[in-house]
């Protein structure tokens, strides 16, 4: 049953992108073609649509059907999509002074822990050589449960970003990690592999 469900939710995801993408099923901005990639993205944010907020996945898919695909939606890669959403944060972000140094702090210890990983001076994924430094993060490489570090903060909030980048400093860098792109870590999350690992 789990197979069949599973089978479902894909073909539901294989006709939303081939709907949006006119039959061609890639990212309108790079691209790339592999399925595992693409993902449906909101041209106008999903604060513009009729649909609940948090509503995502097959349940999109789902949603998008019944409706005969409403031109609300367009095919990116999770990259792009990444790369987009950042764009649109980057116009909220306050420019005061404290703010600005925030951010130039947090991409300095950002490209510390990255390069040291990575054993690179410009840190790129692991899996494909994607190198657009803001769509890269750190993939546990057998999984955050087995990584041995907290799973929450002290606040109950998900042990990540810069509390973790300090936390794998402090622990001199033991190999649980790499650099991954958008794309190849949440391929590897929700398949058994990620498509270049096929090739």
């Amino acid at each position: 049953m789990r197979l069949r469900g599973g089978k479902r939710m894909l073909q539901l995801k294989v006709d939303a992108i081939t709907h949006y993408s006119n039959g061609k099923n890639r990212c309108k901005i790079c691209g790339i073609k592999e399925i595992e990639f693409l993902t449906l993205d909101h041209i106008e944010g999903r604060e513009n649509v009729e649909h609940p907020r948090k509503m995502g996945g097959h349940q999109l898919c789902y949603w998008l059907k019944k409706r005969n695909y409403p031109p609300i939606c367009q095919v990116l890669c999770m990259n792009c999509n990444w790369l987009k959403q950042l764009d649109e944060n980057k116009k909220k972000w306050k420019n005061t002074y404290s703010a600005i140094c925030n951010r130039k702090s947090k991409d300095k210890i950002k490209l510390e822990i990255f390069s040291k990983v990575s054993n690179q001076k410009n840190p790129s994924c692991y899996c494909c050589g994607y190198s657009n430094f803001e769509a890269v993060s750190l993939d546990h490489i057998d999984g955050r449960e087995n990584a041995g570090h907290p799973k929450n903060n002290a606040w109950g909030s998900r042990f990540s970003g810069m509390e973790f980048w300090r936390w794998l400093k402090k622990q001199g860098y033991p190999p649980i990690c790499q650099v991954f792109c958008t794309n190849c870590n949440l391929a590897k999350r929700d398949n058994p592999e990620c498509p270049h690992e096929r090739k």
